[in-house]
């Protein structure tokens, strides 16, 4: 059954999650956890809901890197205040990457294939915990697991090998995004979250009435749906850390 625990409010989630080893398992030398954003494009704009939820992290106080992959406008570039002639180049020029950053906790990249995004500069690791949300959903067929797993690469410190994302985060989506998150990695399994979709989730989520108002908008999305799953995860993730800081300390 998905749990219907309330989280705690955002400064005390992302605190409990900055001050536990959380992160230390999966992915790099700072701390770095990997969530999948898998949206289905025939009910939901992806960069709205890639860049809403990098903004609810940002707004928790923790660093946020977002590569974003998928066929179609809008991307996250358009939300973050980028100038059209970048956001637009990738669909305008038939390829290459959207970089930029907004504000002081996230970095963003944008291109149509994960390969593009592989073999984009990667952004400095801050040295200390922060999440990489890979977010995908297109007109096209989903990408393939190992695609999207080599778009990651690059951002994973620490020489450790690829043990899967901490979390899955599904907007709506059928059996093709079940099929590209089933093998998602060889590790602990990741959480899974659904707005909208059907059961079988951890977490599952109502798509508010009002949701999507503010799609049309060049602003940073602030729906209370990005913060309350933003909120959850920091706080479920940080209860594996503690868990495991308690386990090895006895």
């Amino acid at each position: 059954m998905p749990s219907t625990r309330k989280p705690k409010r955002l400064d005390d989630v992302s605190h409990l999650f900055l001050s536990t080893t959380a992160c230390d398992e999966r992915a790099g030398a700072g701390g770095e956890i990997c969530i999948w954003l898998s949206v289905d494009p025939s009910r939901f704009v992806r960069a709205y809901a890639a860049a809403g939820l990098a903004a609810a992290f940002a707004a928790c106080g923790v660093d946020t890197t977002l590569l974003e992959t998928g066929e179609g406008l809008p991307n996250a570039g358009f939300y973050f205040s980028l100038h059209p002639d970048d956001y637009l180049a990738p669909a305008l020029d038939g390829g290459g990457v959207v970089a930029g950053r907004m504000g002081e906790q996230i970095s963003f990249r944008y291109a149509t294939r994960p390969a593009d995004l592989a073999a984009a500069p990667s952004v400095p690791d801050p040295g200390r915990p922060h999440v990489l949300l890979v977010a995908w959903g297109g007109r096209g067929e989903e990408p393939a697991t190992e695609d999207l797993v080599a778009a990651c690469l690059p951002r994973l410190r620490g020489g450790r090998a690829w043990d899967g994302p901490s979390a899955i985060v599904r907007f709506g989506g059928g059996t093709a995004a079940a099929r590209a998150t089933a093998t998602a990695g060889g590790g602990a399994r990741p959480l899974r979250y659904v707005v909208d979709g059907d059961a079988g989730a951890d977490e599952r989520f109502d798509l508010p009435p009002a949701y999507g108002a503010g799609a049309a908008r060049p602003l940073p999305p602030e729906e209370p749906l990005f913060r309350e799953i933003a909120a959850s995860l920091l706080q479920r993730l940080a209860g594996r850390g503690k868990e495991r800081d308690e386990t090895g300390a006895a």
